[in-house]
């Protein structure tokens, strides 16, 4: 049985009782070398804080405590900046609206990079109080290798036993802010905003476990040595 990362790897062994190998999701040759261009162009003059992909129910409580610790940092310049999907009404309808966000529209994925290279921070949020605790967990979103292969700096805002929180944590190549409070959040946020030095380490940390965790060729062989000692 193959899985894609750690948490999962601990629930089929809870569940089922058997030991599972881990072969995370890698990224295509094609998003390394995509092109970054985008007719998107994000205000120079403002902190940038960027999320992209679809928003809804395992993600809205995350979010609340994100707009919340915008307004505590009490700095008019820091947006953030949403790119999904989701329609504008239903957004305002959660609250995610006002002049510390920007709506945008969905972008083709291969502009994805070019928007996230803009960003100041790149936000990776999941929900702390869900109806899918388990889903949270084991949770693997498409977005975050594309955010590791930005090389910006990374928010993850998780629950602590989630596997997005776990593997920041672990590789320090992201803030790691598992607590449901809007107060720590915008003490890290504020923390991570004024030290440049520590904005560089994450960048450099991000990209190089793109390419040690999530390249072709790592999953390739992971897949073929399981094939090898399968067939033995």
């Amino acid at each position: 049985v193959i899985v894609t990362n750690e948490m999962l790897q601990k629930s089929y062994r809870k569940r089922y009782k058997i030991v599972s190998k881990v072969i995370y999701n890698p990224f295509l040759k094609q998003q390394s070398t995509m092109k970054q261009s985008t007719k998107i162009q994000l205000d120079n003059g403002s902190v940038n804080i960027v999320f992209t992909g679809a928003i809804y129910t395992p993600h809205y409580d995350a979010f609340t405590n994100f707009i919340s610790a915008l307004f505590l940092l009490e700095k008019p310049n820091v947006r953030l900046h949403l790119f999904t999907n989701q329609p504008i009404k239903e957004l305002e309808n959660r609250g995610l609206a006002g002049p510390r966000i920007v709506n945008h529209a969905h972008i083709p994925y291969h502009e994805i990079q070019g928007v996230l290279k803009q960003a100041t921070v790149l936000f990776l949020p999941l929900g702390f109080k869900t109806p899918y605790p388990e889903l949270i967990k084991t949770s693997f979103p498409g977005k975050m290798v594309d955010y590791l292969l930005a090389g910006k700096p990374i928010l993850v805002h998780a629950p602590k036993d989630s596997f997005v929180a776990w593997y920041f944590r672990t590789h320090r190549c992201g803030v790691v802010v598992d607590k449901n409070n809007p107060f720590v959040l915008k003490e890290k946020l504020s923390e991570l905003l004024s030290d440049s030095k520590l904005q560089k380490r994450l960048s450099e940390h991000a990209m190089l476990r793109a390419q040690l965790d999530f390249s072709q060729e790592k999953s390739r062989q992971q897949f073929m040595h399981i094939m090898r000692k399968a067939s033995q």
